[in-house]
């Protein structure tokens, strides 16, 4: 067993580009925190890392801490005015990683950022020693290339400031926060970008991406495409043209989907470059400029549809799953005819 961890609620998280972050700390919501790797626990931190290269291989740029006190106070009185009660259990410690995956999807929300942290290390308590993995089967995170090129392609830097995080924070709390948590179409959407992201293997990247696009948006089985693609561009854009322009970039990105999944992803002749498809069991290359485009549209879907308080309302009701979609597709066409 490794060396124990020097804080059990500070998760070591490295971050680029570093130039976007406009903060040197950051509260996702209260007790939850991002701040650049300095200060007292940097030298801890670094010291176990090099005693321990090969079980912590993040470089850190900043650091993710829980104020376990604070949060669990805070939490409860949200839960409070939600009308929810916190389970009265004892905690021997929160889910550190579940909160660090909120803090990290808080920032992707706010701007385009690769991440790689560590999702498990040992600690102490009282004696004991823990260790803990968070609820994953997996101990590291990380946005993998070519994804991380695909996110900065052809879209100019971003600056990302600390009350957008912490808007984005508070937005998608109820999905990440400890005790109580929230299952609907949004959960699922962004489990289904976060396994995109994090994957190594660019065919599964694709099809995460295109999962979270269906939970957000399908209502029906039938010409999945042709809706979808409908429903991204009125939700993304106003004019006629811009709609057009959307409408045709999704369409694009469900038919390198169609390739995949159906068996027609034959490499054409030339050299094999990351703007290639090809799929065989000696190696898997998906084009880049596909795999940006499909990020940037679910991600601008997702902070869309947060801030949306319509379709979120809808989402979040406490009905049968066939209501919900029922409602989501009345309150979709309503959109599409201009109906009050």
């Amino acid at each position: 067993m490794p060396d124990i961890m020097p804080d059990k609620y500070c998760v070591p998280v490295s971050l680029y580009p570093k130039s976007a972050l406009q903060f040197s700390k950051c509260s996702v919501v209260p007790g939850l925190v991002i701040k650049k790797h300095e200060g007292p626990l940097k030298k801890q931190i670094d010291d176990f890392r090099s005693k321990n290269s090969q079980w912590l291989k993040v470089s850190p740029t900043h650091l993710i801490h829980i104020d376990a006190e604070l949060y669990l106070c805070k939490l409860k009185e949200r839960l409070k005015v939600e009308g929810k009660e916190f389970p009265e259990r004892p905690l021997q410690f929160i889910d550190s990683f579940s909160l660090a995956k909120q803090a990290v999807m808080s920032l992707i929300l706010a701007g385009p950022v690769t991440f790689s942290m560590h999702g498990s290390f040992s600690f102490s308590r009282k004696g004991n020693k823990y260790s803990q993995r968070g609820f994953s089967n997996t101990p590291h995170f990380k946005v993998y290339a070519p994804m991380s090129s695909a996110l900065f392609r052809e879209h100019a830097a971003v600056n990302i400031h600390a009350r957008q995080v912490a808007n984005y924070g508070k937005l998608i709390d109820e999905y990440y926060r400890e005790g109580i948590w929230s299952i609907d179409r949004y959960a699922m959407a962004l489990t289904h970008f976060w396994g995109a992201i994090c994957t190594q293997f660019t065919d599964q990247a694709m099809l995460g991406i295109t999962s979270a696009l269906e939970c957000l948006l399908s209502t029906k089985n039938m010409e999945i495409t042709h809706t979808l693609a409908e429903r991204a561009a009125l939700i993304l854009k106003e004019s006629p043209s811009d709609r057009l322009n959307k409408y045709n970039e999704v369409k694009k990105i469900y038919d390198y989907r169609s390739k995949l999944v159906h068996g027609k992803a034959f490499v054409k002749k030339g050299r094999i470059n990351w703007d290639s498809l090809c799929v065989s069991p000696k190696m898997m290359t998906f084009p880049v400029s596909i795999m940006g485009q499909a990020f940037h549209v679910a991600l601008t879907l997702l902070t869309a549809i947060i801030n949306n308080k319509e379709i979120m309302t809808i989402i979040k009701k406490r009905k049968s799953e066939d209501k919900i979609t029922s409602d989501l597709h009345s309150y979709y066409t309503s959109v599409l005819f201009n109906a009050s």
